[in-house]
């Protein structure tokens, strides 16, 4: 929803087919106020299937654009816009090892306008119980 402050009144600008099975949503706004990134984790059944999605869209909104989606998500998503607005940080599972199926977080680097997704960094150890609940970036854009 965006609400205008003057007018109070609020325009739906996200909504998603079959909501109820939407396990998690985070959003981040890009530091013009200009877009919205939405990162998604559906779930899809029969067969049980988690499906992680970056959308972008205007913030007044408008047509969403999926840049990236991953339907072997085991982690909760998070998403953050580079201070330039040029990309997007986000939150993706990888394989601990090919013997351990559990995964970890790595963040991953994504153009806004499209393109491929690369890994940026992963942890140096795991934590297994450890949700990441928010992803930052620094104004100055290098941390």
């Amino acid at each position: 929803m965006r609400r205008d402050m003057e007018s109070n009144l609020e325009k739906e600008l996200f909504s998603m087919e079959g909501v109820r099975n939407v396990q998690y949503l985070t959003f981040a706004l890009s530091s013009d106020g200009q877009q919205l990134a939405i990162t998604s984790l559906l779930i899809k059944f029969s067969p049980m299937t988690l499906i992680h999605r970056i959308l972008t869209m205007p913030a007044i909104g408008g047509e969403l654009r999926e840049l990236f989606k991953n339907d072997e998500l085991k982690q909760y998503p998070m998403v953050a816009w580079t201070p330039d607005g040029k990309f997007l940080l986000f939150t993706n599972s990888i394989p601990v090892t090919d013997s351990i199926p559990d995964a970890i977080n790595a963040v991953w680097l994504i153009p806004a306008s499209g393109g491929q997704a690369r890994e940026l960094c992963r942890p140096q150890t795991t934590m297994y119980g450890i949700l990441w609940r928010t992803l930052d970036v620094h104004p100055d854009g290098k941390r």
